[in-house]
């Protein structure tokens, strides 16, 4: 992407800020607890950047399967390390027919555990 036209921040760091990726680049510049706006017009450029937790906020429109590789191939790579790890599996999604579906996985039951009876006392002959 050609940073003629993007505002250039070199080794700035942002802390607990709303940052914008359209129309910036981003160089050694390092993110702590921001959230990272993603937006569908000309993206932005992060090149040697660090980041902290963040939250990622991403408003975009896709009209084919080529633009949801180029989202995905992009986001994973600036995504990974900055999200907590998830607890438990995953959802599943499933398409058909135009629709789409998210299924939350199916927590184990929790055992149960029956009380332990008491053992009689045994008396004593006195």
């Amino acid at each position: 992407m050609d940073q003629t036209n993007l505002l250039r921040h070199d080794g700035v760091i942002f802390e607990d800020q709303v940052v914008f990726a359209a129309g910036h680049a981003y160089v050694n510049c390092e993110f702590r607890n921001c959230t990272v706006v993603i937006g569908h017009s000309k993206g932005g450029i992060f090149q040697n950047c660090s980041f902290g937790p963040t939250v990622w906020r991403l408003e975009v429109t896709m009209s084919d399967q080529n633009d949801l590789a180029a989202l995905v191939g992009m986001m994973e790579g600036l995504m990974r390390g900055t999200l907590l790890p998830g607890i438990g599996p995953p959802p599943t999604f499933s398409s058909e027919g135009g629709k789409v579906s998210m299924s939350l996985p199916e927590e184990e039951p929790a055992k149960s555990q029956e009380p332990k009876k008491a053992k009689p006392k045994k008396q004593s002959d006195s």
